[in-house]
């Protein structure tokens, strides 16, 4: 609130209540109260724009950069219109601008009020998975109901935007003879993932007697839930992930408390830690940046990768972090990433071998 009532000229584009409400129902929140603090910031900087924008000025085809450094397409081109036949400006083929509402001033820019809440453009993971996913409609279901999904909209680190500032834009970093060399902070820093899917039909051939076409996505849901438990159900994992921790506002243990059907969003969550094992914190465009990049020779060497995932833990329980070991995948499975790559996420469809 404190950024739109700066100084500046800038344009919004808010949804309506109606807007809203369709999306906490797409989205499974009860409320807004219930959309992460984070998430909301990535909405309200997606429907953003640092200068002032009239709908009589828009060219067909108009692109300007949000908050988020991503671009926001507005379409006018005729083919679409409203209720009374007037042409629509689409905002990334999602959210119509409301032609009665329009072009509204204010002291320090203009409000386009739109008929669906605008998302951060389909490079980013979330988005990228809305159009992606008739191949696993159960993990898409699944990262929707433990709120994973909304986390793929991290784009661009705020807290970076801060600290910056206590650095030097230009610093020397070394002199080499007579000649000196600058090191330039960098402007922003991004944030990426990698996710590693499974689709449904590796989970109905590999559990077959949990999984089946004919179940409602309720129940694939919870037989997910089911297996996710299975996995996490030992002493040690308790123990690695801090389940036998005790809260101290209950005095129960957080497996207690959350290793339960309604509390899919919490991180202590058994379907929540499944899920998030199978999410990289950062981004890899294909597999080739993974497994044997040095092309060691196999024979005499099993090369391994280490790479951190978004399943967490307090260090002291397990050396430092949490790992995840991409071995080769033609020991015992195979690996196709699917063609709706983007420049920020990568889904990677994993066969059975590596559920």
């Amino acid at each position: 609130m404190d950024l739109l009532a700066s100084r500046g000229a800038r344009t919004l584009f808010p949804p309506v209540n109606s807007g809203v409400e369709d999306f906490l129902k797409e989205r499974g929140y009860t409320s807004v109260e219930d959309i992460p603090a984070s998430f909301c910031d990535t909405l309200v900087k997606a429907c953003l724009v640092e200068r002032m924008l009239y709908t009589y000025n828009l060219s067909e085809t108009h692109q300007e950069s949000n908050q988020l450094d991503l671009p926001v397409i507005i379409v006018t081109d005729g083919d679409t219109v409203d209720a009374n036949g007037m042409t629509l400006s689409v905002i990334n083929r999602r959210a119509a601008i409301i032609n009665e509402l329009k072009n509204d001033s204010v002291e320090n820019g203009v409000v386009h009020p739109v008929d669906k809440v605008i998302v951060p453009n389909t490079s980013l993971g979330s988005s990228l998975l809305d159009e992606n996913h008739k191949d696993f409609t159960i993990f898409y279901e699944a990262l929707k109901r433990t709120a994973l999904l909304d986390s793929l909209s991290r784009y661009r680190d705020d807290d970076y935007e801060v600290w910056k500032n206590n650095y030097a834009p230009f610093t020397q970093s070394m002199r080499i003879g007579n000649e000196d060399y600058i090191g330039k902070r960098p402007d922003h820093r991004y944030t990426g993932f990698t996710l590693l899917i499974v689709p449904d039909k590796v989970l109905y051939e590999k559990y077959g007697e949990r999984f089946h076409e004919g179940m409602t996505m309720d129940q694939k849901i919870d037989a997910l839930y089911d297996l996710a438990a299975e996995k996490y159900a030992d002493y040690t994992s308790a123990s690695i992930f801090g389940l036998d921790k005790t809260d101290p506002a209950t005095g129960k243990t957080y497996k207690e408390l959350y290793w339960n059907k309604t509390s899919l969003k919490s991180r202590h969550n058994p379907l929540n830690m499944f899920l998030s094992y199978h999410i990289l914190d950062r981004l890899f465009t294909s597999t080739a940046k993974l497994i044997n990049c040095w092309q060691i020779y196999t024979a005499y060497a099993d090369p391994t990768e280490w790479i951190s995932t978004l399943l967490d833990f307090p260090p002291s329980n397990w050396k430092k972090y949490i790992v995840q070991s991409i071995r080769q995948w033609n020991t015992n499975a195979t690996s196709t990433s699917t063609t709706a790559k983007r420049v920020f996420t990568t889904i990677t469809n994993v066969s059975e071998g590596h559920i």
